[in-house]
């Protein structure tokens, strides 16, 4: 009984300190059909003189966020928020294990204001480069 007791304590102790790192992200990014990839991405609107508001386009946030990477802030939690429409691509988006986040700092990208997401066509050329690329599902987050 008393061995119990203890592993349910440091079980609740070590589930509570994974909670508590794992909090809201630091970084807010926003992605929408009206943005500009020469903004911050910072403001879910343009400005009122347009010079700064959301980007453009999915591979614009994943770069801003391999930048941040690269300058050393890696455990700086993002969130990248979508807004709906119709985003042209030249070219696939492709992420690599450097786009991954971790349990202290994720990365989650998510649709704005719940509003539905999704590809019209796929794009040519797509495909996974990981087998263990999933899908993320609503219930997932």
């Amino acid at each position: 009984m008393h061995k119990k007791l203890i592993f349910f304590a440091l079980a609740s102790s070590l589930i509570m300190a994974l909670c508590a790192g794992a909090g809201e992200p630091s970084l807010k990014l926003y992605v929408a059909p009206g943005g500009n990839d020469a903004w911050s991405g910072q403001l879910a609107e343009a400005n009122a003189v347009k010079t700064d508001g959301p980007l453009a386009s999915l591979g614009r946030a994943r770069d801003v966020i391999r930048g941040m990477k690269a300058a050393g802030k890696k455990d700086v939690g993002v969130q990248v928020f979508v807004r709906g429409g119709r985003y042209e691509v030249a070219e696939p988006l492709v992420f690599t294990p450097e786009d991954s986040g971790s349990a202290q700092a994720p990365i989650v990208y998510a649709a704005f204001e719940k509003r539905k997401t999704g590809a019209q066509r796929r794009a040519a050329g797509f495909r996974l480069q990981s087998r263990r690329a999933r899908p993320i599902h609503r219930g997932d987050r």
